[in-house]
């Protein structure tokens, strides 16, 4: 549907057709669950599912939990984050949960607060469970203003 280019705005190396955008102006609730790309310049809270790719662009915001293939992370995730490929924080990007990841790549300048669990390369049970188990979490939020 959409395209990127390699080595994009973003400096990511994921690339491909994205399927779903949350544009920088928009602040969505809810869960996503997908078969394909996703980019996140927004604010999102809830679960993001996808068998593919995250990007998530320097001004976006997670507040939850993220199942994909492959992550590229410029902005700010408050949540547990598990990547079956590659997970790259980017210069800006923050990450304030723990990691599960086959591949990881910090770039100077980023930051991560949390534990990180390195995985081997998945097998189709470990696929099955890690797909799964982002149904089984619960986020808790509090009431506080999401900082601009």
């Amino acid at each position: 549907m959409f395209s990127t280019t390699k080595k994009g705005k973003s400096g990511s190396n994921i690339s491909g057709d994205m399927d779903t955008i949350i544009g920088a102006s928009s602040c969505i609730e809810g869960n996503i669950n997908s078969n394909g790309a996703i980019r996140i310049d927004g604010k999102f809270i809830g679960n993001v599912d996808t068998k593919t790719d995250l990007i998530l662009g320097e001004q976006g915001y997670i507040k939850g939990n993220i199942v994909a293939n492959n992550a590229s992370i410029s902005g700010k995730i408050e949540g547990n984050v598990k990547c079956l490929g590659l997970l790259e924080i980017m210069t800006t990007g923050r990450v304030f949960g723990d990691i599960e990841v086959v591949n990881i790549a910090i770039s100077e300048g980023a930051l991560f607060k949390g534990s990180c669990t390195m995985i081997n390369e998945p097998d189709e049970m470990d696929v099955k469970l890690i797909e799964s188990s982002i149904q089984d979490e619960e986020i808790i939020f509090t009431e506080e203003k999401i900082q601009e």
